[in-house]
């Protein structure tokens, strides 16, 4: 029992490094998909129904959908139509409320496609295995240690089952699968590994445990405890610092914000590559997909940074010096087109209205070929009862 509670111990020690806290609690949905996605591991483990877990995971981060082949992984095909049918039945509705609000059932799938892949794919990265060290950090000596103390015990016993293997193999495959989604998304950012957390927690684990088992001296053990200890508060005391220190970005933003609302355009949708953050103080800011030229056509007011560039500008400093500014500071410009004003103005309306309104044409950019993409197009567009 002991033994037991060390594990379950070491393993949420491992889980709250310091990447995990500091993005986990920042941005996005990630922990929340993670934590329904450790649940849904935790009862597949334990042949128990896991379908509904896996539908929430999914319903949190669209990418885990790639995970929806474990739902088949029983021998027992009586299991296998229970979570099947959990995970329909949580994720029906979804799509359901997709139709009715907007006429697709795919449209919030199609939106996150958009926005993620679709957008970015002239702007294609190549993977930095460099940046696999800010996602483990201090944990790299006990990681490497953990991967390799599977290798050490098949050496040492000398039993060849795969049985005997199956969770260091289980979690070799979802890293695996979590490695295959950020290399094929087109701009890679640290944030997309976020996932990967959960095996480099369950590897440094059997690292843990492996060091622990090896000192015999209980004063030697007791050393290595302080020193994950002492490694855990040094991340939150810098963590804390990081996330009470005020910055320029920070004091930027909300500038910006502060200014929107002086020129009374917080019921105008205004476009923004920094959309997100904005987003948090004024609630009207959206995407901006296209160039600056095209969004003055269609009388749309933009916010542009063009001191902090982004991965998705779609602009050159030539290009901001003729356009129209409403209000100009060191770090941002307020674009209003000619003849708009704060009445005239394309009106915001939440997320009431999707991104892009082709949803079936959006997601089939995910297939290369032109048989494919036709395919899938008229087999959405037959799904969703829309006229060929």
């Amino acid at each position: 029992m002991q033994q037991k509670k060390t594990v379950l111990f070491l393993f949420y020690f491992f889980s709250l490094n310091f990447f995990t806290l500091h993005l986990g609690l920042v941005i996005g949905t990630e922990l929340l998909a993670l934590s329904f996605f450790q649940l849904f591991l935790a009862f597949f483990i334990l042949n128990k129904n896991s379908g509904h877990w896996l539908a929430l995971t999914f319903l949190s981060r669209y990418n885990f959908l790639i995970f929806t082949p474990f739902l088949i992984l029983n021998k027992n095909i009586k299991q296998i139509a229970k979570n099947i049918g959990l995970f329909l039945l949580i994720t029906i509705p979804w799509f359901v409320f997709n139709k009715i609000k907007w006429g697709n059932y795919f449209t919030s799938i199609a939106d996150s496609f958009y926005l993620n892949i679709f957008s970015r794919l002239d702007r294609v990265e190549t993977f930095n295995p460099i940046s696999f060290l800010e996602v483990i950090n201090w944990f790299l000596p006990i990681l490497i240690l953990g991967l390799m103390v599977p290798i050490i015990i098949l050496i040492r016993s000398k039993r060849y089952k795969i049985s005997d293997y199956k969770y260091e193999i289980l979690f070799l495959v979802i890293f695996g699968l979590f490695f295959y989604d950020v290399y094929t998304i087109p701009f890679k950012i640290t944030r997309y590994m976020f996932n990967m957390t959960l095996p480099i927690a369950f590897f440094c684990t059997l690292g843990a445990i492996f060091i622990i088992k090896n000192l015999k001296n209980k004063y030697y053990r007791n050393i290595f405890i302080m020193l994950l200890m002492v490694g855990f508060l040094i991340s939150v005391i810098v963590l804390g610092v990081m996330h009470f220190k005020i910055t320029e970005s920070d004091t930027m933003y909300l500038e910006a914000a502060n200014d929107i609302k002086e020129l009374g355009l917080l019921n105008c949708r205004i476009l923004s590559p920094h959309w997100v953050m904005v987003n948090y103080y004024t609630g009207n800011i959206r995407h901006m997909q296209y160039s600056i030229e095209d969004h003055l056509n269609a009388g749309e007011i933009m916010l542009i940074f063009y001191n902090d560039r982004t991965i998705d500008d779609k602009f050159t400093e030539k290009d901001l010096e003729a356009v129209p500014k409403l209000k100009q500071t060191q770090t941002y410009m307020i674009i209003l087109p000619e003849h708009i004003n704060q009445t005239s103005c394309i009106q915001t309306t939440g997320y009431s209205e999707p991104i892009k309104s082709d949803s079936c044409e959006v997601l089939s950019g995910k297939f290369n070929s032109e048989f494919m993409k036709n395919l899938f197009v008229k087999t959405c567009i037959g799904i969703n009862y829309l006229s060929i």
